[in-house]
């Protein structure tokens, strides 16, 4: 009964939002398809002081009540949708690109798959959830093979070795929630520990490094990880064998923190290992780089090979293994990393790659 309700409620809700959505499309010419995410607020805000709100209609999907939005973007030009099957117009003459922030929307790979002409003027911003864990069968294969043009230059030799994409390759970067003058504001504190971070979210493979650090447990050490969000099911698990094999020197974050409370948090941090089987925590990674610690990532991850070949060191984890105290915690680089992932954080550099992909006519 309760499921009737909320789909009555939801289809009750489209027949309200979408006409306005239907009649204001032709008047933009770009259109950007979001889902509800902590990256949509910062990123709408910078494009709204940076472009021209009257070009960019922000098409973003919710079905939450107002009151416990977390992350939805605000502005003249930000639409709320529920049925994406349900808006008409991308094809109007006017629309230039329809840029697919994620694929994660309901209903957007579907709704590409029966119009693939739609294909024809959209761009895929690749998140590494919908690159690497999206389900093979035709139509996801097709969709994610056909777009114009590919946003996401780390991941390009990885995507084009799963999907055979012929489309364009452009580099972009979101206005990350933590900002460099946030990030400058969260001072270290001196101590006398070596603090380790396992991962940027809740994973199975922080139980596979907590067995690899256990070497290091009568060392002056803390170990910390993320399980605020992620693959929750392995939380308790991961708690349990942190308690087991580091006792006190063990700690968690299950709570989301503002960004200025993470950035202190981070700033706490000397050294951060990412286990993860696939690229993720990029934002993480970076702020982590500019606070001044060492980073490890396994060295098949597209980031390590990114940044490194961005003349940014960043280091394997399988080297743990083999490493003693003394070389797994010294980090030789930190200036030189700091300087070199500074262009990130920087307006005019994120400007103009956004500059790059709105104007470019291939």
């Amino acid at each position: 009964m309760f499921d009737k309700i909320k789909v009555y409620l939801l289809r009750l809700k489209s027949r309200l939002i979408t006409p306005r959505i239907n009649r204001d499309i032709k008047n933009y010419k770009y259109i950007h398809v979001m889902h509800n995410d902590k990256f949509d607020i910062p990123f709408v805000d910078f494009l709204n002081k940076n472009f021209n709100p009257q070009e960019h209609m922000i098409l973003c999907y919710n079905t939450y009540p107002r009151k416990i939005r977390k992350f939805f973007p605000h502005g003249k030009n930000v639409y709320e949708y529920v049925y994406f099957k349900d808006i008409n117009g991308f094809l109007e003459p006017n629309i230039d690109k329809i840029i697919f922030h994620s694929l994660f929307m309901p209903g957007a790979v579907d709704r590409l798959y029966r119009e693939p002409e739609l294909l024809k003027k959209s761009y895929w911003v690749m998140w590494g959830g919908d690159l690497y864990n999206a389900p093979r069968d035709e139509k996801n294969d097709f969709v994610r093979k056909n777009f114009k043009g590919y946003i996401n230059n780390i991941d390009k030799e990885y995507a084009i070795k799963k999907y055979g994409m012929k489309g364009k390759f452009y580099e972009m970067h979101y206005k990350f929630p933590l900002t460099k003058e946030i990030l400058d504001a969260a001072r270290r504190e001196k101590k006398n520990y070596i603090k380790i971070q396992i991962n940027n979210s809740c994973d199975i493979s922080t139980l596979e490094m907590l067995d690899t650090l256990s070497k290091y447990k009568d060392e002056n050490i803390k170990i910390t990880t993320v399980l605020s969000y992620g693959k929750l099911q392995f939380k308790d698990e991961i708690i349990e064998k942190g308690k087991r094999i580091f006792g006190n020197k063990f700690e968690y974050i299950d709570k989301f923190m503002k960004p200025a409370d993470y950035a202190r948090y981070l700033a706490q941090n000397d050294i951060l290992i990412l286990n993860q089987n696939r690229q993720q925590g990029f934002g993480n990674t970076l702020a982590s780089l500019y606070l001044g610690l060492k980073v490890f990532i396994r060295s098949e991850i597209s980031t390590n090979k990114y940044l490194n070949d961005s003349g940014i060191k960043i280091y394997n984890v399988v080297d743990i293994i083999n490493n003693s105290f003394e070389e797994f915690t010294r980090n030789e680089n930190a200036e030189q990393n700091k300087h070199g992932v500074q262009k990130f954080f920087d307006d005019d550099y994120l400007k103009s790659l956004l500059d790059e992909i709105f104007r470019d006519k291939e």
